[in-house]
């Protein structure tokens, strides 16, 4: 046997990996602009993978919700990842004790203010183009880019 058909026969062809083209979403628990782009995301998550950054833009109960989603991300990250999507999930969180999720509080507030946003959403395209606010087609904005990731 030579040394293709040997490499070819140690690949797993029913587990390849899918690629996905990554997008880094800023948002705020409580913007509503946030929560509308929120809901077309599982339209595109076939093709896109949505790495979700909770920013608190809008006040001390959006500073008191980041926290709490911070914190329980390091224990639950899916029901994290809930409680920013749905808003009773998002108002059954316990208040964060002990400064728990304050180090990615800070992390995302300084990338924000490096990258100047202004508000939510704010998108990072695969491609690195930027935009504050939700486009009108999100699958068209982001697909403008995807022959540069």
């Amino acid at each position: 046997m030579n040394a293709k058909n040997e490499l070819t026969s140690e690949i797993d062809y029913n587990n390849l990996c899918v690629a996905y083209w990554e997008v880094i979403v800023f948002v705020d628990p409580y913007c509503p602009h946030c929560k509308a782009l929120l809901a077309a995301l599982p339209g595109l998550a076939a093709r896109y993978r949505f790495r979700l950054v909770p920013l608190p833009v809008l006040g001390d109960a959006s500073q008191q919700a980041v926290l709490a989603i911070d914190c329980l991300s390091v224990a639950d990250p899916e029901q994290a990842r809930q409680a920013l999507l749905e808003s009773s999930v998002l108002r059954s969180l316990p208040p964060p004790k002990d400064g728990c999720g304050q180090v990615q509080a800070q992390r995302a507030l300084v990338t924000a203010q490096i990258l100047g946003v202004q508000g939510t959403p704010y998108l990072i395209a695969p491609d690195g183009r930027l935009r504050q606010g939700v486009p009108e087609d999100l699958g068209a904005w982001l697909g403008q880019g995807e022959g540069t990731p």
